[in-house]
C-alpha cells in the first residue's frame, strides 16, 4: 500500500534541515509519536550521512496482527539514508525474521516554497505479504505511519514558531 503526504512549514529549508537534526526536535516528535528511538549505528558514506535506528513503540498491535508477524509490538530498525546536497531521506525497515514478509520503504523531501516557507513530501510503501489479513495489516500501518507524521507537523510548526 502507497502513501503520499505533504505538509508545509514556515521557515525556508536549511532551518527546517537544521531543525530535525537537532536532539531537541528528536526528542519531541519522539515523544508526541510515543516512540523510543535506539542509534544503532551513524556514519558518513561518500555523501551521505546512513543512520540504523530502533524503534520502539509504546503501544501494541491489533491481536490479529500480533498472530501473523508473532511480535506484540512492531520493533524495527529504520536504515536512513540522508543527503544534505538536495535536502532529502530514503529510507528502509528492517524487521528481523519477517524479510520476505514485509518491507517498507519510502523518501522524504524538503523544498522551498515561497520565501519564508517549505514543503516536506514523504513518499512510502508498505508490503505484508500474509495471506487474507496483509491488506488490513498494511492499512492499518499506513494509518499509523501517516498519523504519526500528521503529529510530527504539528511539533515542527510549533518549534519553528
Amino acid at each position: 500500500m502507497k502513501f503520499n503526504l505533504e505538509h508545509l512549514f514556515p521557515c525556508n529549508v536549511d532551518e527546517l534541515w537544521a531543525l530535525v537534526h537537532s536532539d531537541r526536535y528528536i526528542s519531541a516528535i519522539d515523544g508526541a509519536a510515543g516512540l523510543t528511538r535506539v542509534l544503532l549505528d551513524d556514519q558518513v558514506v561518500r555523501d551521505e550521512r546512513v543512520q540504523r535506528i530502533q524503534f520502539i513503540p509504546d503501544r501494541t498491535l491489533p491481536a490479529a496482527a500480533q498472530r501473523a508477524m508473532g511480535m506484540e509490538k512492531l520493533i524495527y530498525v529504520q536504515v536512513q539514508r540522508w543527503r544534505e546536497r538536495d535536502h532529502t531521506m530514503r529510507w528502509t525497515v528492517e524487521l528481523a525474521g519477517l524479510e520476505s514478509n514485509f518491507s517498507s520503504r519510502g523518501d522524504l523531501a524538503f523544498q522551498q516554497r515561497a520565501k519564508g516557507q517549505c514543503i516536506r513530501f514523504v513518499n512510502g510503501e508498505v508490503r505484508v505479504n500474509v495471506p487474507l489479513i496483509g491488506g488490513r495489516i498494511e492499512k492499518k500501518i499506513v494509518e499509523d505511519v501517516t498519523s504519526s507524521y500528521e503529529r510530527a507537523a504539528v511539533v515542527t510548526r510549533e518549534l519553528l514558531g
